[in-house]
């Protein structure tokens, strides 16, 4: 590490050589993180907004300086440069999980990276990125302050509708701001104008596939930002459910539930799931099968983005290949239920189903089962239902239970599956089993893990 670094959420007992500057560090991620509603929409983000420009207090002085340009090392990884009255200074933003928040400042004369806290591993890459520019790049600075670009979009739909679309919804109707055009980069659920209903006449929405954007590599004269949130809210909610539905009627899909209990069930072969999950869900719909009740059992799938076949967003084949694979799974199953020889339980089979489809589907579940994660924020984060969530044990140690709910407004129960039903399973197919996170694992028992669901159904009358 060619740089030195402070941590300012370490003790307070540690000596600092620059006690004024820490203390205007400070104060500046205390102003430029504020939320301006509840835990969605950053002070400094709505100030670019309506200003058309980052303008904030220089770190030595009581002059206020202008953002000249970003650093984007990474995709939505922004650092802001300043010019002070003492040298250079950097304003470096979190990822989109952390809403973008601003949590680290990078003098550049010193050398000095100022941390605000002590949890975040993904800031050090970004400034040591950022030192490497330095030390080959001259980067001047230009006669005025940058214009702003709002960048819009992620892959993960989640993230967008959890860090992103509560802020834009806030904005939607704010006939006011400077910024000239919106930069969409992705649009995983429905095209952006179809959730984002711009009011402004002024704001040019433009898709964007410019590689400075979606694979960026260094310095733009610029102020690239995106606005951030760390909940999904009611409007977020509603507005996906009014959308997807009427996508889904367009396209013809009214699955047949009527008089029968909807179970749906994710179905994973990606890094991260259960390797014995045939076994655990034909137990579960055997003992289903003899209830006095019918089910209809929506199969969730590996989701294909809506924007799939935009030139340039993903790898196409790759994503395809992620869906279909699921195909022999669900034959198995459907095999297995027509051995039950009985018509209490049905098949809906929604692992082909495009992501607003498969959202749309969801809307039908009394209850669900599923893996954590982007699968179960499907159905977990937009709709009441209550559900039953499996994990590999590393997750299942976080006690993931309160995190889970709390990410969106009024949310349905959630209910992990209890750790002695869960083991660890290396499995050698998976290539990413090396990181705990994305551990595959197995069922204990497939038979009780079968009782727990249902035992969890009744307990949320679901079942009598």
């Amino acid at each position: 590490m060619n740089y030195g670094k402070i941590n300012l959420a370490g003790s307070t007992q540690e000596p600092f050589s620059h006690h004024r500057i820490v203390e205007r560090i400070q104060s500046q991620f205390v102003a430029l993180n504020r939320y301006v509603n509840s835990q969605r929409l950053l002070q400094y983000q709505l100030n670019i907004f309506e200003t058309g420009r980052f303008d904030v207090l220089d770190i030595t002085s009581d002059d206020i300086v202008s953002c000249s340009g970003t650093f984007q090392p990474e995709f939505k990884r922004f650092a802001y440069r300043f010019a002070g009255r003492s040298g250079v200074f950097w304003l470096i933003a979190a990822e989109i999980s952390q809403a973008y928040e601003i949590d680290a400042v990078f003098l550049e004369q010193e050398r000095t990276v100022y941390l605000r806290k002590s949890d975040d591993p993904s800031i050090e890459p970004i400034v040591a990125a950022l030192v490497r520019y330095l030390d080959s790049n001259n980067v001047e600075l230009p006669p005025t302050p940058a214009s702003a670009r709002l960048v819009v979009g992620h892959p993960n739909f989640a993230h967008f509708i959890w860090n992103e679309m509560p802020a834009l919804l806030d904005l939607e109707e704010r006939e006011d701001g400077q910024v000239p055009h919106i930069a969409v980069t992705y649009e995983p659920i429905l095209p952006f104008e179809k959730l984002i209903r711009w009011n402004s006449a002024s704001i040019r929405v433009k898709t964007q596939v410019s590689e400075v954007l979606r694979q960026p590599a260094g310095y733009e004269p610029s102020v690239l930002f995106s606005l951030g949130s760390r909940l999904v809210t009611k409007k977020v909610k509603q507005r996906i459910v009014e959308e997807c539905t009427w996508y889904a009627h367009q396209s013809g899909v009214m699955p047949t539930t009527r008089d029968r209990i909807v179970l749906w069930v994710s179905l994973r072969l990606l890094y991260r799931h259960p390797v014995n999950q045939l076994a655990a869900f034909i137990e579960l719909f055997r003992q289903l099968s003899l209830l006095n009740q019918k089910f209809a059992i929506i199969l969730d799938g590996y989701s294909l983005p809506h924007d799939l076949d935009f030139l340039g967003r993903y790898n196409a084949d790759l994503e395809r290949s992620h869906s279909s694979e699921l195909s022999k799974l669900v034959q198995d199953l459907k095999d297995e239920i027509s051995n039950f020889g009985t018509d209490q339980v049905t098949v809906i089979d929604g692992t082909q189903a495009d992501l607003p489809t498969s959202i749309f589907l969801a809307s039908h579940a009394d209850f669900y089962v599923c893996h954590h994660g982007t699968q179960q924020h499907k159905i977990g984060w937009i709709y009441r239902a209550p559900g039953v969530i499996h994990a590999n044990r590393h997750i299942l140690e976080t006690r993931p239970t309160n995190w889970t709910r709390n990410q969106t407004e009024d949310p349905g129960a959630v209910y992990f599956t209890p750790d002695h039903l869960i083991s660890e399973f290396d499995n050698v197919k998976n290539k990413r089993r090396h990181v705990p996170y994305f551990a595959d694992y197995e069922f204990t028992d497939p038979v009780a893990f079968a009782d727990f669901v249902i035992e969890t159904m009744r307990r949320e009358a679901i079942l009598p």
